[in-house]
């Protein structure tokens, strides 16, 4: 009983999580992209890390 209302627990925060995922604008991801061609980065370098801020 106890490892079916751990699995349902876990279940329920990472059903949590990745409804509140942010989702970008396309606003946002255009100046992330310009962002990263200033720092002389591929323009989708915003996918795999944390967007540079300038």
């Amino acid at each position: 009983m106890k490892l079916l209302l751990l699995t349902l627990l876990f279940a329920i925060i990472a059903f949590m999580g990745l409804s509140t995922a942010q989702q970008y604008t396309p606003e946002q991801i255009e100046e992330f992209e310009k962002i990263c061609l200033q720092h002389e980065k591929p323009k989708d370098c915003w996918v795999t890390a944390v967007p540079p801020m300038e």
